[in-house]
């Protein structure tokens, strides 16, 4: 399967949306992953983050150069995705972040 670093325009949508797809849920495992034991890694979740990143300028970049407007809707939906779950993981983080300084200032 390709990398999302190697998609080009000339790539079906089929294939652009399914490496994109694989990608994000990847990540999201990765994520879950390290939710698991109660503790997030701040670099590993900012690493996660930026590469999220990555693959929606990588979407964006794709929609510029394609042509068809029903494929340029279809990559629009994607970039949503891939940037809901970017704001999920922020909004989670920055959720725990605050229910730890209240557990601070509660002590």
């Amino acid at each position: 399967m390709k990398k999302f670093t190697d998609l080009n325009e000339n790539d079906s949508i089929e294939t652009i949306a399914s490496v994109l797809k694989t990608e994000l849920d990847n990540y999201k495992k990765e994520y879950e992953e390290m939710k698991k034991d109660g503790i997030i890694d701040e670099v590993e979740q900012k690493r996660i983050l930026a590469t999220m990143s990555e693959l929606e300028n990588k979407a964006k970049e794709l929609k510029e150069k394609i042509e068809n407007e029903t494929t340029k809707k279809i990559m629009d939906e994607i970039i949503n995705i891939i940037n809901e779950e970017q704001n999920r993981i922020t909004n989670i983080n920055n959720q725990e972040v605050k229910l730890s300084e209240e557990g601070k200032t509660l002590n």
